[in-house]
């Protein structure tokens, strides 16, 4: 999940209010401990399913 916590840093978070910064950080810990090390290539869609029901 790497990708995402790169992505955040290099596109969104310089343009970001402090509250929205907040909740990409909660989401990003969220992913992180649902998926944990899996890498990107490796989320299939039922994978990614079944993190959206949890």
């Amino acid at each position: 999940m790497d990708s995402f916590l790169e992505w955040y840093q290099t596109f969104r978070e310089p343009k970001l209010s402090v509250n929205s910064k907040h909740k990409y950080i909660q989401t990003i810990h969220v992913i992180q401990n649902y998926f944990g090390q899996t890498l990107l290539q490796d989320i299939t869609p039922t994978s990614y399913q079944k993190f959206l029901n949890f």
